[in-house]
């Protein structure tokens, strides 16, 4: 979405409850009663799907509360997802009825939504076949690369990722043990190819870490 739109956003829905959410909370679930149009103020938020065996299918997306919201309310599809801070966490919460109105009262702002929603849709199938057909290098960069173009700033020659994502959830997200992508972040350390600094992350070379997706 470009600037204009997410500042037109967070305009309309900053006239609507703020709710202050800890690390590690569940925001939302599929049995929630809350039918409203959540977006984020501050912080990071994870999706995830549980399996019949019970294992966790999170989805690439660390802002996934209002694209997903947007999407369940356009197709009229029930939301399947779970929603749990990564970080700590504000968020607006609209109600439904008054989100459509606004949408249906600002036309443009629909179409130019609409579009953001498709190019971040595309973005993310391309993550996904990097994430289903590559290696266990492969998987980790294009997560971390995501998560510093993105959300990343920066720092000096590097990108610095203010928030940390455990790596039980990196691990979810790729399809891949805990372990081995503990192991495959302590490779890309020794090769400087990221730099731990507290909770943050810095990317010290993005281009050698694209090149890994």
């Amino acid at each position: 979405m470009t600037d204009k739109t997410v500042k037109q956003l967070k305009k309309f829905f900053s006239a609507y409850p703020l709710a202050k959410f800890k690390k590690g909370r569940t925001i939302k679930d599929p049995n929630s009663k809350s039918v409203g149009v959540m977006f984020i103020k501050r912080g990071y938020a994870r999706a995830y799907s549980l399996s019949e065996n019970g294992r966790e299918r999170t989805i690439p997306m660390f802002r996934p509360l209002f694209p997903c919201a947007a999407i369940t309310l356009l197709t009229k599809k029930k939301n399947d997802f779970y929603f749990e801070a990564i970080s700590t966490m504000e968020v607006w919460e609209a109600p439904e009825k008054e989100f459509v109105a606004f949408l249906e009262e600002n036309k443009q702002l629909k179409e130019e939504l609409t579009r953001g929603l498709m190019m971040e849709l595309a973005e993310m199938v391309c993550e996904v076949q990097s994430l289903i057909s590559g290696d266990a290098t492969n998987k980790v960069a294009t997560l971390i690369a995501s998560m510093a173009k993105k959300f990343g700033e920066k720092e000096g020659k590097g990108v610095k990722v203010k928030f940390d994502i455990p790596h039980r959830i990196l691990a979810s997200m790729a399809g891949l043990t805990r372990e081995t992508v503990t192991l495959q972040i302590l490779e890309m350390e020794k090769k400087k190819l990221i730099v731990k600094k507290g909770r943050s992350l810095v990317v010290t070379d993005m281009e050698k870490m694209t090149n890994l997706t």
